[in-house]
């Protein structure tokens, strides 16, 4: 057998085992609930907005939602991503599979096969909830709400492959965990902080707080492209602007940023060995 078929048939081995066990857990169907009690609380109050206003010109009323359930299970993904190698090591499980015909390359992608067909079977899921909730409010289906499905899936790819780094740099999935809540909260703080500073009148502004805004403003252009929540942004962005092209890119740099983090999670498995401790 060569080495190319070797690794499918353990990238197909990995993915199957790990697949099976997410599927047969609870998590993933807690998560698939809140996202849509959140989603559904979001087109209540858009709805709501639209019957108090009257007829506005807004974007269909059920991607907003879609976009909010999208982005809870792709945080929850890249949590288990997170775990997905660090766990394992703990368990000693790595030891074990690495006596048999498995590598660093095989076992990675393993896992991030896993991992996005964890997500199109999520997006199914939406699909179903999705259809059932537009004939229930008549609103409808519309192209936008498939193509923003469609880009999902492979702008997910950069947040399955960041939970996957973050798994590949740290030892312990205490650790795994630690620091993917600590980048979490810290791109959420940024960008609220960001915002915040971005809407301040500019008379109000001192000339400190002229600086502070110019370097938040640098800041954020670096951690758009360095953080997997901005190309989910992206791809929702170009959804929203009906823009072919916007796709295209956004699934193009979605993709290139994965391919980096899973080389990336490859070399630092490598550093890090499959033994505990």
């Amino acid at each position: 057998m060569s080495v190319t078929a070797q690794r499918l048939r353990v990238i197909r081995l990995v993915a199957g085992r790990e697949l099976r066990s997410t599927l047969y857990g609870i998590g993933i169907y807690i998560v698939m609930a809140l996202s849509f009690v959140a989603s559904s609380y979001f087109l209540n109050q858009a709805l709501w907005t639209i019957s108090q206003n009257g007829v506005l010109v807004v974007p269909p009323p059920l991607v907003g939602p879609l976009f909010i359930a999208v982005l809870i299970s792709s945080v929850y993904l890249a949590l288990l991503s997170s775990l997905s190698i660090s766990r394992e090591r703990d368990q000693g499980t790595l030891e074990v599979l690495f006596y048999g015909p498995v590598d660093s390359i095989s076992y990675v992608l393993g896992k991030f096969v896993e991992q996005m067909l964890v997500f199109g079977a999520v997006l199914i899921v939406d699909l179903v909830f999705f259809l059932i909730l537009s004939l229930v409010t008549n609103l409808g289906l519309n192209w936008e709400l498939l193509a923003l499905l469609v880009i999902s899936f492979f702008v997910a790819a950069s947040v399955v492959a960041f939970g996957i780094f973050l798994s590949s740099v740290t030892k312990s999935s205490r650790a795994s965990v630690v620091l993917f809540v600590a980048l979490m909260v810290a791109l959420i703080g940024f960008s609220y902080g960001y915002q915040y500073l971005m809407n301040l009148p500019d008379k109000d502004l001192s000339t400190g707080l002229i600086y502070l805004r110019q370097a938040a403003d640098i800041l954020s252009r670096g951690i758009n492209w360095l953080s997997p929540v901005g190309y989910l942004n992206r791809g929702a962005m170009a959804v929203a602007l009906q823009s072919p092209t916007g796709y295209l890119v956004a699934v193009g740099e979605a993709l290139v940023y994965a391919l980096v983090l899973l080389a990336g999670s490859v070399f630092f498995f490598n550093r890090k060995g499959v033994k505990r401790g």
